[in-house]
């Protein structure tokens, strides 16, 4: 993968989170609680251009409400 596309993918990680987070309704004291994590490691994984592992990711979510799920798609030839 191309930085260009890690990038891209990074960005649409946040925005998944980021929503699941808002439409939680939750603060992200809450959710870092929930997730056993700092409230300043959830911030920095909401707000800024880290490179999360999958179980952050997992986390997080979950600790919004929601679980994660990953599908592949094949790209054409």
């Amino acid at each position: 993968m191309e930085e260009r596309e890690a990038i891209v993918v990074r960005a649409r990680v946040k925005a998944v989170l980021l929503g699941a987070v808002a439409e939680s309704g939750l603060s992200e004291a809450e959710i870092a609680r929930r997730a056993g994590r700092p409230r300043s490691f959830i911030w920095r994984v909401l707000h800024t251009d880290c490179n999360v592992t999958v179980n952050t990711i997992a986390a997080v979510l979950d600790a919004a409400g929601y679980r994660l799920k990953v599908n592949a798609v094949k790209d054409p030839i």
